[in-house]
Order: structure tokens, then C-alpha cells, then sequence
């Protein structure tokens, strides 16, 4: 079937999923956010133990699809410079190209007569490796230093049970908010009341949600998890802090909660960078030229 396309765009969380290509004829993308080892990672980790081992003795296998499907793909679009790096481990320098997300810079902007109320996480919060466990902690640190910190709020899926403990241990029931999730309309709104956003994951492809805080000119604290190192530039558009460590992720928030000023700057910068690198006009050049060439390559073979 896939062969009746002009061409086939993959758009996967890992590349394993693309040797169901493998017999395509036409010319083949893939988009991947990751590579299989980095991924499994923190699933590993965190997983159970029955899962755990599961998740270990499956990945050699997992990767030799993955080097198959690497192979066989026309392109390989990296959704960061982190992917990129993956992507090359396995096929060599000179390999593959950034291609990052874009997102709605009109759906998603700042409001500067809003009212700046909270610290905002938003995303799958029930997914473990966004250690929303290691932000909890982070913020009753914060709590502990600035006794009349604002509020977090914590939009998606309720998070794990461990994270449910610790907002009961440290009793911050009253100033962490669970929003639940939202629709798609709703989140620039919510955006643009925030103070700034949060990311405490363990490891990200890229972020959607960074750009899309971005884009609504908030300052970005991050864990240096991976993909947020291309979206976040440390002090000029947030902060970026090693990953698990909750004392350096509330200092950040710290010192944007003590400066207006700076957190006006960080953000302004936010925008701009978000416009020039993330919009969705830049993100689909990317794409657009490697299909335009693929289809001329093709036009021209076919005439022989």
C-alpha cells in the first residue's frame, strides 16, 4: 500500500518502528525523538521489577531493529540536537538533521497585561520519567526559602503516587495545584498567567511544552535532560540545572521569583528565540526542502 505515496513520512517516538518500511520502494522520512538506549533509560529505572528486567532484555533487540530502520530511511529528521548526536552514534558523522518541532507562535503568545500568578508544569505528569517526584521536592525547598512563593500548578494527568506523597508529606496541598488536564485552547491562557514554567524530567526528546512556554515569553527552568539543551539557552532564555537535582532546580525558580526584571529579560529573549527557531513556518522548511529534492530525484530517475 505504502508504495502507491510519492513518499512516506514516519513520525515515531524511537526509529525500531520504521523497518515496517522495510520493503517500501519510494522514498522514506523518519522523524524520531529519540534512539532506543536513552529512551529505555529512565524506563528502566523506574520501571518495576518484572518490567524492568523485560524492558533490559529486550533492548539489544529493539536496537537491531533500530540500526535496520536507521539504514533503510531516506532521511533521518532529529527532533534535537540530542537525538542528532544519537542518530549519529549509530550511522556515523555527517548523518542525519535537526529538524525540531514547531509550534503556533500566534495560538501561542505572550500577554503582558496578564497577571503573572503561579509556577506552571505542564504535560504527561503521570509518565514517570517527567520526575514531577524530583519538582515536588524542588518546590518545598522553595517553600522552606520563600515562605510566600506562588503557587505551582500542575497541568495533565495526576502524577505518580510518589509525587501524591510528598505533596501531602511537605504539605503543600493548598500550593500545589492539580489543574488535571486541559483542552489544546486552553493552555495559552494558562501560559501566559504564569510566572514561569518548570521541567524536572529525567530525559526529553525535545519539550513541546518548553516552546510552546516560549512562545508565551516565560522564563524556562530546566533539568539539562537531553532535548532541552536545544530548545533552552542557559541565561539568555532560562535556566538550565542537572537533572535530579531538586536543590538547583528551586534555586532557579528562586531567583526568578526574586526578580521581575530578570525574568522579564529571560522571557523576552524566550520569545524571540521561540520566532526565529521554533516556529512552525521555520520547522517545516526543514522538511519541505529534503521532500522537494527527494521528488525531483525521484521525477528524474523515472524519466529515465
Amino acid at each position: 500500500m505504502l508504495n502507491g505515496y510519492d513518499l512516506v513520512q514516519f513520525v515515531v517516538g524511537a526509529p525500531p518502528w520504521m523497518w515496517t518500511a522495510a520493503r517500501v520502494q519510494r522514498p522514506k522520512f523518519l522523524w524520531t525523538a529519540t534512539t532506543t538506549r536513552p529512551d529505555r533509560a529512565s524506563r528502566i529505572q523506574k520501571a518495576r521489577p518484572l518490567r524492568r528486567w523485560w524492558l533490559w532484555a529486550m533492548t539489544p533487540l529493539a536496537e537491531q531493529y533500530e540500526r535496520g530502520a536507521l539504514r533503510i530511511a531516506s532521511e533521518v529528521f532529529a527532533l534535537s540536537n540530542y537525538t542528532l548526536a544519537s542518530v549519529r552514534a549509530v550511522l556515523g558523522n555527517g548523518s542525519g538533521i535537526l529538524a525540531a518541532c514547531g509550534v503556533d507562535t500566534n495560538s501561542f503568545h505572550p500577554a503582558p497585561t496578564q497577571p503573572k500568578k503561579f509556577i506552571l508544569c505542564v504535560g504527561r505528569l503521570d509518565d514517570p520519567r517527567k520526575n514531577i517526584a524530583l519538582l515536588v521536592e524542588a518546590y518545598a525547598r522553595l517553600r522552606r526559602n520563600v515562605p510566600n512563593a506562588p503557587e505551582l500548578w500542575l497541568v495533565g494527568p495526576q502524577p505518580p503516587p510518589e509525587a501524591m506523597r510528598l505533596i501531602q508529606k511537605y504539605g503543600l496541598t493548598e500550593t500545589v495545584r492539580l489543574q488535571g488536564p486541559r483542552k489544546p485552547g486552553e493552555l495559552p491562557r494558562i501560559y501566559q498567567s504564569a510566572l514561569c514554567f518548570v521541567l524536572s524530567s529525567d530525559e526529553e526528546g525535545l519539550g513541546i511544552v518548553l516552546l510552546e512556554a516560549m512562545a508565551c515569553g516565560l522564563p524556562v527552568v530546566s533539568t539539562a535532560c537531553g532535548g532541552s539543551e536545544t530548545a533552552i539557552e542557559h541565561d539568555r532564555t532560562g535556566f538550565l540545572v542537572p537533572v535530579g537535582d531538586a536543590k538547583a532546580l528551586s534555586d532557579a525558580m528562586g531567583r526568578l521569583i526574586a526578580s521581575p526584571s530578570l525574568c522579564e529579560r529571560l522571557g523576552q529573549e524566550a520569545r524571540k528565540v521561540a520566532l526565529e527557531r521554533f516556529s512552525v513556518g521555520e520547522a517545516a522548511r526543514v522538511f519541505l526542502e529534503k521532500y522537494e529534492r527527494a521528488l525531483s530525484a525521484a521525477q528524474r530517475f523515472n524519466r529515465g
